[in-house]
């Protein structure tokens, strides 16, 4: 199995024996235009709120045989149920990312998939 990371970032994994794997970009970042579907006003600010559609993601590569993707939250769930080879990195508490001293994730120890 081929895991190809159409991020803009790397992803490393970190093993259960403490050995991390890291996921370079490919080059090509998958994307999902957003829209703003609504404008509201929260304490005399106005904040429009964005959504992201089906069907409109740019960049992502075709389906190919052995390989995951790995993309954006919103990737995956805009490409959802069509796209079932698409994998995100699991970022939850739950999933318990590895972080450093400021919090930001620095490895996952799992992917998930939308359901």
């Amino acid at each position: 199995m081929r895991l190809i990371n159409m991020t803009a970032f790397p992803v490393v994994v970190r093993a259960s024996d403490g050995t991390d794997t890291a996921y370079p970009p490919c080059g090509v970042a998958a994307t999902v235009l957003y829209k703003t579907v609504q404008l509201l006003n929260f304490d005399g600010i106005p904040v429009p709120i964005a959504q992201c559609g089906k069907g409109e993601i740019l960049y992502l590569f075709p389906s190919a045989p052995e390989t995951l993707y790995i993309v954006s939250l919103p990737v995956a769930l805009a490409a959802y149920p069509a796209r079932k080879d698409l994998i995100y990195p699991g970022i939850l508490a739950e999933d318990k990312p590895i972080r450093d001293a400021i919090g930001k994730v620095v490895a996952v120890t799992r992917f998930r998939a939308p359901c």
